[in-house]
């Protein structure tokens, strides 16, 4: 044929190179994972597919590649023909074949490696099994077709025969188009939200005609009863009146023709939100199918990675997959691969031990490192990564923790193994004592867990010393939509993702303590920190805030490996959202995952529970004053005398967030002088305090006739019964020791008084 046509055979190129580059990374993780005896499907595979790219690089003229592929042919030829039993070696020089092909491909353009005729000769040898190869083979010589109609036959290596053609045919699409197509129908998800919400106005406004009802029957009796007044009379109605009835009549008229249409309008709005709910939902769930991926897209190039990370490291695994047909939503898979990589790589580094290592500890010599998929619910999966390694040093991770100021010694020595072994998720945490280009900068994890959090997930770990360790993932199999809780903020309306509350709670005010000077409640027999939502995220200036009435609107959420409650205004609701990203122009906004529109046209924030943690974590402490409705001059006016400003500080916080109007002094004196100068409701005092104790401060509002029936509450770290005695004699009605200090028995005793 003529001369051959550069210009197609570079469009050409452009195809064969993503088509190879997809067969050879299919071929590499097959490789990489096989060991002898090999399964003859993997050997038929792996002999399609050089065949294919044989033919493939036959029409783009790249001689180099086919040459290669004739050679790696005739080893799988020769193997069926005298039924060899592929070995290791056989292994061995596939894997150096694929990665010899990988170079050609990657350039064409280039030189060919001085070790491809080498290679070809190894791959044609018949005397392979002995590791010598054939000192008579000869490089091919043949050229390839540099026409690209021309298909020649394989004579020497046959086809092997094909199986059934798969029924299902498929196209390859541009991801950027499917992106697009995604978007329009989120819009119209968005859309049907809209509906809904229209449909829910109009049939409001057509049921508040009830009411109308009964006042035009009222209007139409006054009516009917001045005319026939008029009549009865024989008496002309005023103008002024006869005004008012044709208006009555014709109001009444008016109304009624709006009720009607309004009706009509609501039923209309009803069927239009059907028709978009049921075009989106179907919409939808194409849209999923069409998103939904095997999970072994997730895993191309895992197992080269793998045992290149091995070899690295002098070790030696068995990588296992199973349940890897499961289908996911091609978002998700896509947020994997980061954590999955860190995963495996920890596993390798950390978890598998050095071969002799494994000897000694009565274990085969490779690792077994296994990646498991599976379907936890209708809504989400579980993918486990296990090793048979060595497992966590809970010793080790609890003295870095210690070393590392991430945990005090007190609460490190307190939590068991499994609470120690999460503590590796924090940034920075590692027990490597050397930082390779493969670990031991403590980041991995906490990039695991980040992820992993971020689409909505959790993880969870479990380790045995000497057997090994397991990471289970458990996340959500598609993101198109997800369910959100509403919260209200100083009349802000903002979104958290449902995926990370654990419930929604209205606390009595008993349940709320301060602990550290921080706000706390206790749940279900555990105490967790409570933050003002507002002030995490800014929304006023003020330190202290009143909440009014006496329970608190709170969220529990777990985030970042922790429990934890926000205090909001109000929750208003539990509904289904689109989260939408800010655009390239804020890709990361603290506390900020992004934002959805509701039905009625607001765009509201939707919070990162995690950034919500970090950034509660680094806030001053949150004060929130609860009070009853009762106005400000109502409240009861409560005195604490007390030298210590720790403690002083503490009474004043619990008492003013029980709804009390608290005023402090520093010691006795200063706090009879104020007792003589202003009004208080009860009197709490320490005992030793500089310039004048408790017991005289006590024993001279009792004798003060203005001040007699004072209550007075002692607060004391004196516990024997004769300073007991001593408190009851000058006249105190309560004794509290502050070694068994409980905040609600001091307001239990505080409220009997008052």
């Amino acid at each position: 044929m003529g001369k051959y046509n550069e210009s197609l055979r570079k469009r050409l190129l452009v195809a064969f190179t993503a088509e190879a580059g997809e067969r050879l990374g299919n071929l590499a993780d097959r490789l990489a994972m096989a060991t002898p005896p090999v399964d003859p499907a993997l050997l038929e595979t792996v002999y399609r597919e050089i065949h294919s790219l044989k033919g493939a690089s036959r029409a783009v003229a790249l001689g180099d590649v086919e040459i290669l592929c004739q050679a790696w042919e005739s080893l799988f030829a020769r193997i069926r023909k005298n039924q060899q039993e592929f070995n290791q070696q056989h292994l061995e020089l596939c894997r150096q074949a694929e990665k010899m092909l990988h170079h050609l491909i990657k350039h064409p353009d280039a030189k060919a490696p001085d070790s491809l005729p080498m290679l070809c000769i190894q791959l044609e040898s018949d005397s392979l099994a002995t590791g010598e190869p054939d000192a008579s083979a000869t490089f091919p010589q043949e050229e390839a077709a540099s026409d690209s109609a021309q298909v020649l036959e394989d004579s020497t290596s046959p086809l092997p025969p094909i199986g059934p053609v798969n029924s299902k045919r498929r196209l390859k699409v541009d991801v950027t188009s499917l992106d697009t197509l995604l978007f329009h129908i989120e819009d119209l998800q968005q859309s049907k939200l809209e509906a809904v919400q229209t449909h829910s106005h109009a049939e409001e406004a057509a049921n508040n005609f009830t009411e109308w009802h009964r006042h035009r029957h009222n209007i139409a009796i006054a009516c009917r009863q001045i005319r026939q007044q008029s009549e009865h009379l024989k008496q002309a109605i005023p103008d002024e009146q006869q005004t008012l009835l044709e208006f009555s009549d014709w109001v009444i008229d008016y109304l009624g023709q709006w009720e009607y249409r309004l009706s009509i309008l609501a039923r209309n709005a009803e069927q239009v939100a059907r028709n978009i709910a049921t075009a989106s939902e179907a919409l939808h769930l194409e849209m999923q199918n069409v998103l939904l991926l095997p999970c072994n897209v997730l895993l191309e190039g895992i197992p080269v990675m793998a045992k290149e990370i091995a070899q690295a490291s002098g070790k030696q695994i068995n990588l296992t997959v199973e349940g890897d047909s499961l289908t996911v939503d091609k978002r998700i898979l896509d947020e994997l691969k980061i954590p999955l990589q860190h995963l495996i790589r920890n596993a390798i580094d950390h978890g598998i031990e050095p071969p002799s290592e494994r000897l000694v500890a009565g274990k085969s010599a490779a690792g077994i490192l296994s990646i498991d998929f599976s379907q936890d619910d209708a809504s989400r999966f579980v993918i486990t990564i296990s090793d048979d390694g060595r497992g966590l040093n809970a010793d080790k991770i609890r003295n870095k923790a210690v070393e590392q100021k991430i945990l005090n010694e007190e609460d490190a020595s307190d939590l068991s193994d499994q609470e120690i072994y999460h503590q590796i998720f924090n940034s920075g945490l590692s027990t490597s004592s050397m930082i390779t280009d493969i670990s031991g900068r403590g980041l991995g994890l906490a990039i695991v867990r980040d992820n992993i959090e971020q689409i909505g997930g959790q993880v969870q770990l479990e380790s045995t010393p000497g057997q090994g360790t397991s990471f289970s993932m458990r996340l959500p199999v598609s993101m198109a939509t997800f369910r959100a809780l509403l919260v209200k903020v100083d009349e802000f309306i903002m979104a958290i993702p449902a995926q990370a509350v654990i419930r929604a709670m209205r606390l009595p005010l008993e349940s709320v303590r301060t602990i550290e000077n921080r706000m706390t409640v206790t749940v279900a027999d555990r105490v967790l920190p409570v933050w003002r939502l507002a002030e995490i995220l800014q929304l006023d200036g003020e330190t202290e805030r009143r909440i009014s009435g006496t329970r608190l609107q709170t969220v529990q959420l777990y985030a970042a490996g922790k429990d934890f409650c926000l205090q909001v205004d109000e929750i208003i609701d539990d509904t289904e959202i689109i989260l939408k990203s800010l655009g390239p122009q804020l890709i990361r906004v603290p506390n900020i995952l992004g934002a959805t529109q509701l039905g009625d046209g607001r765009v509201i924030p939707v919070l990162n529970p995690q950034d919500l943690y970090q950034t509660a974590c680094a806030t001053a402490h949150s004060s929130i004053t609860m009070y009853s409705e009762e106005a400000p001059g109502q409240r009861s006016k409560i005195l604490v005398a007390e030298d210590s400003i720790t403690s002083r500080g503490l009474l004043k916080t619990i008492l003013e967030n029980a709804g009390y109007e608290v005023t402090t002094a520093n010691d006795g004196m200063e706090a009879w002088s104020m007792l003589r100068q202003s009004d208080f409701d009860l009197l709490v005092s320490d005992i030793e305090m500089p310039h004048m104790d408790g017991f005289t401060l006590t024993d001279k509002v009792r004798r003060y006739r203005s001040l007699s029936s004072l209550p007075v509450v002692l607060v004391t770290a004196l516990q024997s019964p004769e300073d007991q005695e001593r408190g009851l004699d000058v006249g105190a009605n309560a004794y509290i020791v502050k070694s068994s200090f409980d905040q609600v028995n001091l307001l239990n005793t505080i409220r009997q008084l008052l």
